[in-house]
């Protein structure tokens, strides 16, 4: 009990700080595309991420240790970096069995404050449906943040939450051939799919070697990535026109009488736009 009311006070504090700031003076622009990893904490240590690390925070032990004791985490930093040293990951660890909504609201808060370009939530949550976390989301599009979020792994005509909160890039999964994945689901509010199978990863427990991990996790990661890549292009481009990018670059892939959007790296890196540059 305690603790849900340390985090409602601290809640509604940033709210209020991240509110005036938005009307009066709070500017994040950096010279570095900053993605938050919301997840179980990030093996910072890593070959493949030790260049890519910044300072971030633990929400569940209160402090900065954001050592990842789960593996997830570690494996969806490197889903976005895919070793480009121009990323820099901002591990928020808050990510457990059970995460209470306000524990995600927070997390989200913090990310927005320190200036995170692309929140990436490879996770979904049974709890109901926050007021916590729809206002904190809003704030941040309202400064430009862009969120990720992963439609879930159920094989239901359904997006999980928060990954269904408007305004979140809902990412469904995918084979690299584009045939949706067993577990995926597929409900009307994907926004894109991404190959999220047979992904060789970053260890949490061994700095140099790798795990094997697939699922709309690893897809919503991915897509975060390929953000990030047209921010490094391009730091001024918006949501609607990293969605506009995206779809123009993509393909249609059937499942289930319905038609879905499919980014591959590979297109973003060949399809030209009228702005003179190549993604």
């Amino acid at each position: 009990m305690i603790r849900k009311l340390f985090y409602v006070f601290i809640y509604f504090t940033f709210v209020v700080m991240i509110m005036v700031g938005l009307l009066l003076i709070w500017d994040f622009d950096t010279d570095e595309t900053i993605v938050a990893v919301l997840d179980t904490g990030v093996n910072a240590e890593h070959k493949d991420l030790k260049g890519n690390m910044i300072e971030g925070y633990n929400f569940l032990d209160f402090n900065n240790d954001t050592t990842d004791d789960d593996g997830h985490g570690t494996a969806m930093a490197g889903s976005i970096v895919q070793r480009d040293n121009n990323i820099k990951i901002l591990p928020v660890k808050m990510l457990e069995e059970e995460t209470e909504n306000h524990v995600i609201s927070i997390s989200i808060l913090y990310a927005i404050v320190k200036g995170a370009d692309v929140v990436n939530m490879s996770f979904s949550t049974n709890t109901l449906e926050s007021i916590f976390i729809r206002p904190v989301i809003w704030l941040g599009q309202q400064k430009g943040v862009i969120f990720v979020g992963a439609t879930g792994n159920n094989s239901k005509d359904k997006v999980a939450f928060p990954a269904s909160v408007e305004g979140v890039f809902a990412i469904g999964n995918v084979d690299p051939y584009g045939r949706f994945a067993e577990k995926s689901n597929y409900g009307k509010r994907t926004d894109f799919v991404k190959d999220g199978q047979y992904a060789t990863l970053p260890r949490h427990d061994d700095n140099k070697k790798y795990t094997n991990m697939k699922g709309t996790s690893v897809a919503s990661a991915r897509f975060s990535g390929n953000i990030a890549y047209l921010l490094n292009m391009d730091p001024l481009l918006n949501k609607k026109q990293i969605e506009q990018i995206m779809s123009e670059c993509s393909q249609s892939v059937s499942y289930k009488e319905r038609e879905f959007r499919f980014v591959k790296m590979r297109s973003l890196h060949l399809c030209k736009k009228g702005s003179g540059y190549v993604y």
